[in-house]
């Protein structure tokens, strides 16, 4: 998903932070690759539990962008955020003093992975809305002061 992942969000972001939990395959290399990548370890609250250190990784990862950044994009690697003319968009609703934008998450369906000559929401277009999947993903770092992100991040209550 990585070449895609890049393809998609390469126009629009500045810098990842990718928090890795001890990836076998060759997606560290690839990660590392990438000239906008900082590739971290994810550190542990709980040495057994994956979900807690996420959850914490969700609610402070975003702090460091207080001052710097405009907007904060919350994915993962198979997420893919889709707006036309992402940056018109953004600067639209920052105007509007927009802070917050949730994701409408669809569930989209294929039976092989395409290939990477187009973006891969033009090559994959069968889906169905998914609820689990509309959260908040892209959020104005400097207008918040917590996200009260649930366990998944599936659900905000940002202050």
């Amino acid at each position: 998903m990585l070449p895609f992942f890049f393809q998609h969000y390469d126009s629009f972001v500045d810098r990842y932070i990718v928090f890795d939990d001890g990836s076998t395959d060759n997606s560290t290399a690839i990660l590392e690759a990438h000239p906008r990548v900082e590739l971290r370890k994810l550190p542990r609250v709980d040495e057994d539990s994956y979900v807690l250190a996420a959850q914490q990784i969700h609610e402070t990862c975003w702090k460091e962008s207080i001052g710097i950044a405009d907007w904060v994009i919350y994915t993962a690697i198979d997420e893919f955020l889709y707006m036309k003319k992402v940056n018109d968009y953004l600067y639209k609703c920052q105007q509007k003093g927009i802070t917050a934008l949730p994701a409408l998450g669809y569930q989209m369906i294929s039976e092989q992975l395409p290939e990477n000559s187009k973006p891969i929401y033009a090559k994959i277009t069968a889906g169905a809305p998914w609820n689990p999947m509309s959260k908040l993903s892209i959020f104005n770092p400097n207008a918040v002061l917590e996200t009260n992100f649930t366990v998944g991040r599936h659900a905000a209550n940002p202050i």
